[in-house]
Formats: C-alpha cells, structure tokens, sequence
C-alpha cells in the first residue's frame, strides 16, 4: 500500500469542494495551523490521518484513521453543517424554525 500524501487529500478534497461550491474559507489547512477556527488535516509518520480542530490557538478535537474515506467524511460533514447554516442565515423566513430552512439546503 503506497503512502498517502497531503496532495493526495488536498486533490480529493478540491474535488469535492467543486461539485458543491465550497467556499474556500471553509477548506481545512494541512499540516499547519492558522491558529483559528478552520480544521486541520495532519498525515503522522506512521501514516495515520489526524482530523484536528483548533479554536483561538487550543486544539480541542483530534480524530485520527488510516482511512482517507473517513476522513474526508469528517471535512465534508462540518463544511456542509457550515454552508446550511450560513444558507439559512442568507435566507432567514421570521415565524419559521431555522431548522427546516437549514435541513434543506
């Protein structure tokens, strides 16, 4: 089995991003840090995959796999909570739960 590489994921991951038209400030970083809210993606010697989110410079999540699939599950299911709730925000009805709106999209 070859190594994964970060322009292996990078790839998959602009892929995705293309066919629903993601923002490129959701977009993870790789192997550093901006220090703020967005993931980071980090490949360890070992190969293993490590999620992480980091807020106002404190890792607060580490999820690591050896399975790209999982992976980018986890990228793509936070860019798409994201994008339904900024969708909403966009389109606010008053008298209705913000969740159908969101849920939708």
């Amino acid at each position: 089995m070859s190594r994964i590489r970060y322009r292996h994921i990078r790839k998959k991951v602009k892929e995705l991003a293309w066919k629903i038209n993601v923002p490129d400030d959701l977009l993870p970083y790789y192997n550093y840090s901006n220090g703020e809210q967005s993931p980071l993606i980090e490949i360890a010697s070992n190969g293993k995959l490590h999620y992480v989110r980091i807020e106002r410079g404190t890792e607060f999540e580490r999820k690591t796999t050896e399975d790209v699939d999982e992976l980018l599950y986890w990228i793509y299911s936070g860019i798409t909570a994201t994008m339904s709730i900024n969708y909403e925000l966009d389109n606010r009805t008053e008298n209705k739960d913000f969740r159908r709106i969101a849920f939708k999209k």
